[in-house]
C-alpha cells in the first residue's frame, strides 16, 4: 500500500524518530512509503539517509492550517497515498481533515499530553475532527490513553494504544564492561530535547545534591534547546548552583547509541511523558535506570526490577535514587539486565510495526466495504 507518514514538525524528537522508523520497516515490508514534512530540516535529512522519500507540504515553518491542509491533500492526490499516517496533534487534525475530503482513512499517533495544544474548545474541536474522520487514534501508552479520554471523552470509541517501539540490538556484557573504560567519573545522561515537560530544573536541583556528596561524579545532558529562553535560564540555574564544571549540555546528540555509551546511569526527570523512546534505548543497552513516575513510564519500568522509579518534581528523591544506583554496582547490574532482557522482549520496533500494520489492513478494509 502507498502510506503517507506526516508530521507537523521538521526538527528532532522522540515523535519524529517513532515515525522514521515506522516508514523505515515498513518499506522493507514492500509498502511504498513517502515521509511529509512542513519544511526540510533535520527530519528530511534522516529520511533521506535511510533512504525513504520525502516531501515539504507547506512553502514556510510558519505557514497556516488551510495551508497545511491544502498541501497534505496535494501530496494524497499526486502520489496516489491509500493512507495517512498522522504524527502529534495538529498533523492528526490535518490529516483527518484530507481525509474527509479525499476518503483517503487516517491513522493518527499522539505522543503526550504536552503536545495538545491550547486547550478548552478549541482542542474538543480537534477531537470532534478526529472523532468524525480519523480511523483510529493511537496512544503511546496507557497512562497518556487514559488522560486524554478523560479529559476529552469524545475521543474514547476511536482509542488505541500502541506502545513506542525501537530497533533492538542489545549489548552483552563484556561490551557493558567496555563502556565503562572510559572516564574515572560516574556519568549520570539525560537525554531528550530541552522542553519544560522534561523538568530538567529539577534535575540541576539534584544534581547539586548528588555532586555535593559525590566529588567523581557528573552530568551529561543531551537535547535540543528551545527556543523560548528555558535553554538560557538552566544554564543561569547551572552556574547559580555551581554546578559549571560537573553538568554539560550537549545539545542535540545524532547518535544516541554513542551518547548512551558514555554514561554509567541513565535519568529522566519528566514531569509528564507519553512513551519516551529514550529510555527504551538505555533500557535495551542495559543501563540503570532512575526516573519519575508519569505517563508510560511505570509501563515500561517497574519499580527496583527494572530502574528506580520516584515521584515528579522531587529533586530530593530523585537525588536519592542517584545515589542508590552510585553506591550499589550490583544493583545497577540486575536493574540494567532485567530493563534490557524486558525491552528486548516487549518494546521491539518489529512488535510496534506488527500492530500498526493490522490497523492499517482494517482501515484500508473498512474504506472498501470489507
Amino acid at each position: 500500500m502507498n502510506i503517507l507518514f506526516a508530521i507537523e514538525t521538521s526538527g528532532p524528537g522522540g515523535a519524529e524518530a517513532t515515525l522514521l522508523n515506522l516508514a523505515e520497516v515498513m518499506t522493507a515490508r514492500g509498502h511504498r512509503c513517502i515521509v511529509a514534512v512542513p519544511t526540510a530540516g533535520w527530519v528530511s535529512a534522516a529520511a533521506e539517509n535511510k533512504g525513504l522519500a520525502w516531501a515539504p507540504y507547506t512553502r514556510e515553518r510558519n505557514s497556516s492550517r488551510h495551508e497545511a491542509i491544502l498541501g497534505l491533500r496535494r501530496l494524497v492526490a499526486s502520489r496516489g497515498i491509500q493512507l495517512i499516517h498522522a504524527h502529534l496533534f495538529d498533523a492528526a487534525v490535518y490529516a483527518a481533515v484530507v481525509s474527509a475530503v479525499t476518503r483517503v482513512p487516517t491513522l493518527s499517533t499522539i505522543h503526550g499530553f504536552a503536545d495538545l495544544k491550547g486547550g478548552g474548545y478549541t482542542t474538543w474541536a480537534k477531537f470532534a475532527v478526529l472523532r468524525a474522520w480519523a480511523h483510529d487514534v493511537v496512544f503511546v501508552s496507557a497512562a497518556l490513553e487514559k488522560q486524554v479520554v478523560q479529559t476529552y471523552p469524545i475521543i474514547s470509541p476511536k482509542a488505541r494504544i500502541i506502545p513506542n517501539g525501537i530497533p533492538v540490538f542489545p549489548t552483552n556484557d563484556s561490551e557493558r564492561k567496555l563502556r565503562y573504560q572510559h572516564s574515572t567519573a560516574f556519568t549520570f545522561g539525560a537525554l531528550g530535547n530541552i522542553r519544560p515537560a522534561k523538568g530538567y530544573g529539577v534535575l540541576l536541583d539534584a544534581a547539586a545534591q548528588v555532586c555535593q556528596r559525590y566529588s567523581d561524579v557528573r552530568f551529561l545532558i543531551a537535547g535540543e534547546p528551545d527556543k523560548a529562553g528555558l535553554y538560557e535560564s538552566l544554564l543561569k540555574k547551572r552556574t547559580e548552583l555551581g554546578l559549571d564544571s560537573r553538568v554539560d549540555f550537549l545539545g542535540h546528540v545524532a547518535d544516541s547509541l554513542a551518547f548512551l555509551q558514555r554514561i554509567d546511569c541513565m535519568v529522566s526527570s519528566s514531569l509528564t511523558e507519553g512513551m519516551p523512546l529514550s529510555l527504551i534505548e538505555a533500557m535495551v543497552q542495559g543501563l540503570p535506570i532512575v526516573a519519575t513516575r508519569c505517563g508510560g513510564v511505570p509501563e515500561l519500568i517497574e519499580h527496583s526490577v527494572h530502574g528506580l522509579l520516584c515521584e515528579p518534581a522531587d529533586a530530593e528523591a530523585l537525588a536519592a535514587m542517584m545515589g542508590l544506583v552510585r553506591d550499589n554496582p550490583e544493583l545497577s547490574t540486575r536493574l540494567g539486565q532485567a530493563a534490557a532482557q524486558r525491552a528486548v522482549n516487549q518494546f521491539s520496533l518489529e512488535a510496534m510495526a506488527n500492530r500498526y500494520e493490522r490497523l492499517y489492513v482494517a482501515a484500508l478494509g473498512k474504506r472498501n466495504g470489507v
